[in-house]
């Protein structure tokens, strides 16, 4: 085939780019194109020496005239000639069809510009704000913290960057937090480990970063190819904490070592793990650890210790150190941690069917029992369902049997907690909001990841639930300053007291040392201490546990 291209195809070729520019192209060919004809109808005018009025038309009038008649189809009304009233046809007519079709691209350029501006592509301006990248349930916990977080702050914003509809997202945020109160809401849609949408949320300019895993097979794979794609837009400048959520224990210990700890990781198995086994034994302690997570009320915050100054608190406050090592659960075997020198463990090979469950708890005495959520190969609405379905037949066998069990159960949407029937044998169900509550803490403070590692690890101080009759006289108005002098001189530190009345019960962490409070026998002082002081607790209290 001859490789010759004639001049015709080359201005077609050429023709075809431009029109295919845009918008901005097909403009410059109809102004072009309208620019051509008045030149030439005013040029012929011009040379055929048309008169108006018994006057000769010169070329500039005749190109003014022909303008106006492009612009205004009424202004050729009073032309006189059948020559010059021609002409002036031929111009109006195709004023008309340019200008229709000038009217037809700018409307569709607008349309496309803002088509556009609704995908959310385009760069945020933002600078101090929490972005967070991803798309899970956690998400509407998060920002509805953080917005509490914020409301001391007048231009707080919140940059979220997800391979979702922009108006999706906003959309769906605006229905789970309907009151963003100072916060502004910036959605971007864009693939978060792609450096080229990442880019479009200035991950530079913000405080902090939060990364959330979408779950899955691809879950922790995506979360470390957007971590290792943020440490390479900072660069060698740490501009902001990065906390990111991680399924496998040996998937974050990895990235941890792997980017000299510039990367937070926390795993929500293990922390609503962690939560679930001392809330099991000391129910409505996750009020109180829910208390002490979120921002709305009190915090745990970091005060400067001046060098040398005396301050007097007790020597067994716990040291803040690392967690002993990971031990990894293969998916096909049950790994126990050893030694277990103070707990059996027994693994039954039963179906979780109403049968199974009667016959389990007729032949055994429980006093606390734990519903885990099964997450694998199921949706979140699946998976919540599961538990409340076997929530209900637990419930109906310990009836049956007429035990005193409590009985923990984790939940994935928060909103499922509402549907469980609440009896009165010490239920309370445990969501994975724990983890949004951590996540939206650490991305204000850092530092607080060791504090909460430490709260929550099996050694060392934990909250405790210790009965009021340990720290005052039952029945008496006492102040809260007599109750943290008791408990200090137990080695433990009082963080509030839960008390229960006809509303139910109530949870107050750090309330004011001067305040006067009535506790009675079923009422509990919430400590900080260590195993030594809950076992004497536990024992003088008669408290003993089998799960």
């Amino acid at each position: 085939m001859n490789g010759h291209r004639t001049l015709r195809q080359r201005l077609k070729y050429w023709f075809e780019n431009t029109m295919s520019s845009g918008t901005k192209g097909m403009i410059l060919w109809l102004a072009g194109v309208t620019v051509a004809l008045i030149f030439v109808v005013s040029l012929i005018e011009a040379i055929a020496r048309v008169s108006i009025d018994g006057k000769e038309l010169s070329f500039p009038e005749a190109l003014w005239l022909s303008m106006l008649r492009t612009m205004d189809p009424g202004t050729m009304g009073g032309d006189e000639g059948a020559f010059f009233r021609a002409a002036s046809l031929l111009v109006t007519i195709g004023g008309v069809l340019v200008v229709s079709s000038l009217i037809g691209l700018l409307a569709n350029g607008i349309a496309d510009k803002l088509a556009e501006l609704r995908r959310g592509r385009s760069p945020v301006m933002e600078s101090g704000h929490t972005l967070i990248l991803g798309w899970s349930p956690k998400i509407y916990a998060i920002i509805s913290e953080l917005t509490t977080a914020n409301e001391n702050q007048r231009h707080a914003s919140i940059v979220v960057l997800a391979p979702l509809d922009k108006d999706e997202m906003q959309h769906d945020i605006s229905a789970r937090v309907p009151d963003m109160k100072t916060t502004r809401l910036v959605c971007r849609t864009g693939v978060p480990y792609e450096l080229i949408d990442l880019d479009i949320a200035q991950p530079a300019r913000a405080k902090s970063v939060i990364v959330l895993n979408t779950g899955g097979i691809d879950g922790d794979a995506e979360v470390v190819k957007t971590s290792l794609a943020l440490l390479h837009i900072f660069g060698d400048s740490r501009v902001a904490p990065v906390i990111v959520e991680i399924q496998k224990a040996s998937v974050g210990v990895a990235l941890e070592e792997g980017t000299q700890g510039a990367i937070t990781v926390i795993r929500s198995v293990d922390l609503i793990a962690k939560v679930t086994a001392q809330v099991c034994r000391q129910p409505g302690l996750s009020q109180g650890y829910q208390e002490l997570f979120d921002f709305d009320g009190d915090e745990i915050y970091f005060q400067e210790v001046r060098q040398g100054h005396v301050h007097g608190y007790p020597q067994w406050l716990p040291h803040i150190r690392r967690s002993p090592t990971t031990r990894i659960i293969d998916r096909e075997n049950l790994a126990v941690p050893q030694p277990l020198s103070n707990i059996e463990c027994r693994v039954l090979d039963r179906t979780l069917d109403r049968a199974s469950l009667h016959e389990v708890v007729a032949e055994e005495r429980f006093d606390h029992a734990v519903v885990l959520c099964d997450r694998d190969g199921l949706t979140e609405a699946q998976a919540d369902a599961r538990v409340l379905l076997t929530l209900l037949h637990l419930r109906s066998a310990i009836d049956e049997a007429g035990t005193d069990t409590n009985i923990v159960a984790e939940l994935l949407d928060e909103r499922d907690v509402d549907l469980f029937p609440q009896g009165d044998s010490g239920e309370f169900i445990v969501s994975e909001r724990l983890t949004a509550l951590i996540m939206a803490q650490l991305s204000e403070n850092n530092e607080l990841a060791p504090v909460f590692e430490d709260l929550l690890d099996e050694a060392g101080s934990e909250l405790y639930l210790i009965p009021a009759a340990n720290y005052l006289q039952t029945g008496q108005a006492t102040g809260f300053a007599d109750i943290v002098a008791a408990a200090r001189s137990r080695g433990e530190v009082a963080l509030g007291y839960q008390v229960t009345n006809e509303t139910g019960v109530e949870v107050v962490i750090n309330p004011r040392k001067d305040r006067l409070v009535t506790l009675g026998e079923a009422d509990c002082v919430i400590v900080l201490g260590e195993e030594f002081a809950w076992d004497s607790a536990a024992s003088s209290s008669g408290v003993g546990s089998r799960s």
